[in-house]
Order: structure tokens, then C-alpha cells, then sequence
């Protein structure tokens, strides 16, 4: 192999030198300043990138913020309305509650006197029967009918007696 023959050595280090130094000037002034200016690009895209999304987060929160707002502001004024309906629907069962209850106590005041004009008629009734039934037994004992009138006097003056 030539390359491992010591007399061209001297040449190869000569053209390794050169190669070496003729690549080195490529690079540095051509595909350097390029390779360079493309991280510089990069870098300013990836700034502004970042820039931008502070600047979106910040208006995002801003925008989380109002939103909160209104969403505490609703919250409050859906508590205003149901305090409202409640309060109005309580006075309406209040009033329909005071309606009932003076309906019901006429009612009952209609039935307590119905319920006394029924007594008082089974009372009189009661009264004209016990005097038919005394009259029949004092018929049946005695043998001769009384007149209705001394046996209603009989029960009036019985019934006075028991009360």
C-alpha cells in the first residue's frame, strides 16, 4: 500500500495540510456565515414564538378573568332572582294561606250553625217523640191517653230537671 510507504510521507502531510487549510477557508467564509445566519433565523423565529405565547397566556388569563367576572356576576344576580321569586311566592302562599283559612273559618261557622239548627230540630223532635212515647206507655199503664199537652208538660218538666 503506497499510503504506508514512509518516503511519500512527507508529500501526503503536505497535501493533508493543504486540503485541511483549503477546506478550512470554504467552510469559514461560505458554509459558516450561512449555517450562522440560518441559527440566527431560528433563533428569532423561536424568540418571537415564545414572545407571542407570553403575549396569547397573558390575554387568555385576562380573558379567564372577565369571564370569572361575569360568570360571579350572573351567579350573583340568578341569587337576586331566586331570592325574588322566592320571597314572592312565599307572600302568595302567605295570602292564599289567610284566603283558605278565613274560607275555612266561615265554613265552619256555617256548619257549627247548620250542625246547631240540626240539633235544635232533633231536639224538638226528640221532645214530641218522648211526649208520643209517654203518652203510649201512660196509655198502656193507665189504660186511658193523656192529651199532648200534659205529656209535653211532663217532658219539658223532666227534661228541665236533667239539665
Amino acid at each position: 500500500m503506497p499510503q504506508l510507504d514512509i518516503a511519500t510521507y512527507p508529500s501526503q502531510l503536505i497535501w493533508l495540510g493543504l486540503t485541511f487549510v483549503a477546506l478550512y477557508v470554504l467552510m469559514a467564509r461560505f458554509a459558516l456565515p450561512k449555517i450562522a445566519e440560518i441559527l440566527e433565523i431560528r433563533q428569532k423565529h423561536v424568540d418571537n414564538d415564545l414572545e407571542r405565547a407570553a403575549q396569547l397566556n397573558a390575554e387568555a388569563e385576562e380573558a379567564l378573568a372577565r369571564f370569572e367576572r361575569r360568570m360571579a356576576k350572573a351567579r350573583e344576580e340568578a341569587r337576586e332572582i331566586v331570592a325574588k321569586a322566592a320571597d314572592k311566592m312565599q307572600k302568595e302562599a302567605d295570602a292564599q294561606h289567610r284566603t283558605l283559612s278565613e274560607e275555612l273559618d266561615r265554613e265552619g261557622r256555617a256548619a257549627e250553625a247548620r250542625i246547631g239548627e240540626a240539633q235544635k230540630a232533633a231536639l224538638a223532635e226528640i221532645e214530641t217523640i218522648a211526649a208520643g212515647v209517654a203518652a203510649a206507655a201512660t196509655e198502656r199503664l193507665t189504660g186511658t191517653l193523656p192529651d199532648d199537652g200534659s205529656a209535653r208538660a211532663a217532658v219539658d218538666a223532666s227534661l228541665k230537671e236533667s239539665r
